[in-house]
């Protein structure tokens, strides 16, 4: 009877023990379910917090002539333009981060010079906003730009003008943000630094790009190499806008100032250095559009030759700086991603 009484007490005890096993077992599984669906919410909402877009162009640009009175050249030109944004804007934070990477490249040809570089460009943005009032944002931003090939002075090809990280400018700065719209901003900074690299000892040598120039003796010697990099500090101003102005007609253009409050020449420290750049896409169909580009720079430090004709000879009679305008107009393949 006791015998009984100690087995029917074990399988009781057996019988709880297997319970209280599978109720952690249970309260385990559901804790690990929670686990996993909270991780992959937080996995969609980063997935989600990330933004991206591309865009790559193909432009062709032709004119030719044929028994044509009153003169002309053929000329043809192939540019290039790869533009990519990336964009990081959690719902759950005042935080924003914003990278674009443009680059360019472009071939020119005509009877009379032959082949010759039309573009030739390295950028790269990016700006940390984080939010303090509606849409303005204390902001963080980085900028490098150059080229990757050699330029010249043309219709002289021996005459190097510019190289590869000659010039480089690389900007840090620190301002405020103002987003009124998701197709405009501005950007104002009151203490940006600008390093300037000119990786070319000939072109340095020169005082090219607002480097200090060689030293020279009275024999034309070198006695002090030009410097190759130099630091300026100053305001600078940055508006985009990037919008769709009408049915399949985009337009980004962006304006840069920037003053220099370290010129080591006093009147410069008024003078406002410009950067102005626009693109007007029309798009014909999918894949084709019509591109007209048009780049405006104002640069007090870059030295322009300029030249007078003698005897019917353009001849070189100094540098001084000047509105340096390019643009190009032509219809061309284009896709976005």
């Amino acid at each position: 009877m006791i015998c009984n009484k100690i087995k029917f007490l074990i399988l009781i005890i057996c019988i709880l023990n297997v319970n209280i096993l599978n109720a952690q077992f249970e309260e385990e599984a559901k804790k690990n379910v929670a686990e996993h669906i909270k991780l992959k919410s937080k996995m969609n909402s980063l997935k989600s917090s990330w933004t991206s877009r591309g865009f790559i162009g193909l432009t062709f640009n032709q004119n030719y002539f044929s028994n044509w009175a009153k003169g002309g050249e053929n000329s043809y030109s192939a540019i290039t333009n790869f533009n990519y944004d990336l964009n990081y804007k959690p719902d759950s934070s005042s935080s924003i981060w914003h990278t674009t990477i443009s680059l360019g490249y472009g071939v020119m040809y005509n009877d009379e010079f032959g082949a010759r570089k039309a573009e030739d460009k390295i950028d790269i943005n990016s700006r940390y906003g984080y939010n303090a009032i509606e849409n303005l944002y204390y902001s963080a931003l980085l900028k490098f730009n150059s080229q990757l090939f050699k330029g010249y002075n043309y219709p002289n090809d021996s005459v190097v003008v510019s190289n590869f990280l000659a010039p480089a400018h690389t900007i840090l700065s620190l301002g405020l943000d103002y987003k009124p719209t998701k197709f405009f901003s501005i950007y104002v900074s009151p203490c940006t630094g600008k390093y300037i690299l000119v990786n070319d000892q000939d072109l340095a040598n020169k005082g090219l790009y607002g480097v200090e120039p060689a030293v020279y003796d009275s024999t034309g010697k070198i006695t002090q190499l030009g410097k190759k990099h130099t630091l300026n500090f100053g305001a600078y101003v940055v508006a985009n806008l990037d919008a769709e102005v009408w049915e399949n007609i985009f337009v980004q253009s962006k304006l840069e100032l920037f003053n220099n409050y370290t010129a080591k020449i006093k009147q410069d420290r008024d003078k406002i250095i410009v950067n102005f750049e626009n693109t007007v896409r029309m798009k014909i169909n999918h894949y084709i559009s019509a591109n007209l580009f048009l780049h405006l720079v104002y640069d007090y430090q870059n030295l322009v030759p300029q030249y007078k004709t003698v005897n019917d000879e353009k001849v070189l009679s100094g540098h001084a700086p000047r509105l340096q305008i390019k643009e190009n107009f032509g219809l061309g393949f284009s896709m976005n991603f």
